[in-house]
């Protein structure tokens, strides 16, 4: 379960120019390479979506999230899931592409706080542009974080991971 998160000192916001993206690093080379280089290609471009976690003292970015919409093969799905949804080819999601905490903040939680922002911003957007769940493809050995957090696993990819809107909708409430 994932109760709301406030974490004194830290707010969210979106990715501006003047933000430092050039300090953070959260120790993944690929994660900080697209952070530094290409998130803010892919937010002109409207690919994604960047939100990030602020320290409050110090202004620096303690972590990031993107989100973009997707579409999901119906037949990717576990079967028990299938059968809730229509028989379209695809349905549609929003995936939580790339998230990160800088390593100065590890071990404080904020991994669950952008993830709480992520899935209750998808979820109040989903209401207004349809999406039947939040799609992660977890790397790095992160697919552990998201199922402590109810994400279910795809039929045949491990990796890959989704939280149906409607559980998203009882965390909220």
């Amino acid at each position: 379960m994932i109760a709301k998160q406030n974490k004194v000192g830290f707010f969210i916001e979106t990715l501006t120019n003047s933000h430092d993206r050039k300090a953070f690093s959260c120790g993944k080379e690929e994660l900080d390479r697209y952070f530094k280089n290409q998130v803010g290609q892919d937010v002109r471009r409207n690919v994604a979506a960047c939100f990030l976690l602020i320290d409050e003292t110090s202004e620096a970015v303690a972590g990031f999230y993107t989100l973009s919409m997707k579409s999901v093969l119906l037949a990717d799905l576990p079967e028990a899931t299938q059968k809730k949804l229509p028989r379209y080819p695809e349905v549609p999601a929003v995936l939580l592409g790339r998230m990160g905490v800088d390593v100065n903040y590890t071990g404080h939680g904020l991994g669950g706080v952008l993830l709480f922002d992520a899935l209750e911003r998808a979820y109040i957007k989903s209401r207004d542009i349809a999406a039947f769940a939040v799609i992660v493809d977890a790397k790095h050995g992160a697919e552990h974080f998201y199922v402590k957090y109810g994400f279910l696993q795809f039929s045949d990819e491990k990796n890959r991971l989704f939280l149906p809107m409607k559980t998203i909708e009882k965390l909220l409430e």
